[in-house]
């Protein structure tokens, strides 16, 4: 919108400019003309700059929020492997091998033996162990 403004500031409307005839028939002198161009020009460059620099501020409130906003959770894996489970944050993985972070301690998987891989966005809570 601001660039627009400038454009048009620099280079005019894409009109045709008419010639008025001033009440006792005469035709208004050009330098009056060129006044009224003058000013509308003066007017879009300002509103153009003045666009300009709320869009500049603008991006720099988006670039901001997005830059310091909290960071995304780390992806997690829910592993079963016959009667176990384990779930936790994947650091590494190699030849069919997975290496788990699971409350703090890490655990080296075999895939090979997984019954199921599923990503999960958290961690289930454990169950509650029996009386």
């Amino acid at each position: 919108m601001g660039s627009s403004r400038a454009a048009e500031a620099a280079h005019g409307r894409p009109s045709a400019a008419r010639v008025v005839a001033s009440p006792g028939g005469a035709v208004r002198p050009f330098s009056v003309e060129d006044h009224d161009e003058t000013l509308a020009s003066a007017r879009s460059l300002r509103i153009g700059i003045t666009l300009t620099c709320l869009c500049t501020a603008l991006l720099a409130a988006a670039v901001g929020v997005t830059w310091y906003a909290p960071p995304k959770d780390p992806p997690q894996l829910l592993i079963r492997q016959g009667g176990t489970t384990l779930c936790g944050t994947p650091t590494a993985a190699a030849r069919g091998t997975v290496v788990l972070k699971v409350n703090g301690v890490t655990s080296t998987v075999d895939l090979a033996g997984a019954d199921s891989v599923t990503p999960v966005a958290s961690c289930p809570a454990p169950a509650p162990a029996g009386p």
